[in-house]
């Protein structure tokens, strides 16, 4: 791992407009797809309509990583992990405090460290949905 310049980290933090237009982009991103999947092929099953729409690059699988599980119905499992990269930055930042220390970017490392792992899991699982 390399060291990054800590005003670089700190400005990899989000805001709280950057996470609500996150939200509203992922969610508008998600009807859309999901309306191509229930029109494209309303006799096959949802995994084959994705199958199909990706084949016919409707739909690139770069659009799905991030919000695949909403579009297979999946949200609660996004939604206990998150809690869990949640609670686990949250606990590094009480150690902290109880140790009057105060090093964003260490949260921020950690939560980029956690966030990759989430992304590397939402491939697999793309990839799972394609085979």
């Amino acid at each position: 791992m390399y060291e990054q310049d800590r005003k670089a980290l700190l400005n990899m933090a989000y805001t709280a407009a950057d996470l609500q237009n996150a939200c509203v982009e992922a969610s508008l991103e998600t009807r859309r797809i999901t309306d191509l999947i229930d029109s494209a092929h309303p006799d096959e099953s949802p995994a084959d309509s994705l199958r199909l729409l990706i084949k016919d690059k409707t739909v690139l699988i770069e659009e799905l990583i991030g919000i695949e599980t909403y579009i297979f119905g999946q949200a609660l499992t996004v939604h206990r992990i998150r809690r869990m990269h949640e609670r686990i930055v949250l606990q590094e930042q009480r150690q902290q405090q109880m140790r009057n220390l105060e090093d964003p970017a260490r949260l921020g490392l950690l939560s980029e460290n956690l966030s990759r792992v989430s992304v590397q899991s939402a491939r697999a699982r793309a990839a799972m949905a394609l085979m």
